[in-house]
């Protein structure tokens, strides 16, 4: 339980970090954090940061896509791929999957949905208005576009991640 506790304040400490500073130097404390959650937080840890990574790398795949849809973007650059620190918020996103997010696993689909659909949603909004990054619609669409995105994106990233790493701790 303890371990479950500090992988959460670890990421709390690490999204404000990375979103609130924005730059490389933040990106290198996030990827340490994640990296620190992984060790303090799963037996598996190589099965783990590898399953993180792949899952890491299609949420990136997914802001990608956001990015050249023109549906978000980043204040005061022009990215071909996507920043560092948003990489390493990814990654430091999940490493909570099988640790202080665990809980998620015995919830059903729908609830799953709605949580992810939820909390990815007011995380991009709180990502914004922090100045992190621009986004191109009113608050009330953006807030749908991430809410709908998240809805499917979420149960299938932990799904996929139950799956690359067998059973979660």
């Amino acid at each position: 339980m303890f371990n479950k506790f500090i992988n959460y304040i670890i990421f709390q400490i690490g999204w404000i970090i990375l979103v609130y500073w924005h730059n490389n130097t933040a990106a290198v404390i996030g990827l340490v954090l994640a990296l620190l959650n992984y060790a303090l937080c799963y037996r598996a840890k190589h099965q783990a940061l590898l399953a993180g990574f792949c899952i890491a790398m299609l949420g990136a795949a997914s802001d990608y896509l956001l990015l050249h849809l023109n549906f978000i973007s980043f204040p005061g650059q022009d990215y071909v791929l996507l920043p560092s620190w948003l990489f390493a918020l990814w990654l430091l996103f999940v490493s909570t999957f099988a640790s202080s997010l665990a809980w998620i696993k015995k919830s059903k689909i729908l609830s799953q949905a709605l949580m992810g659909g939820l909390g990815g949603a007011f995380s991009y909004i709180a990502g914004a208005n922090l100045g992190a990054m621009q986004i191109s619609f009113s608050t009330s669409v953006q807030f749908a576009i991430h809410f709908v995105l998240w809805f499917f994106m979420f149960p299938a990233l932990y799904y996929l991640y139950t799956k690359l790493t067998g059973k979660l701790k």
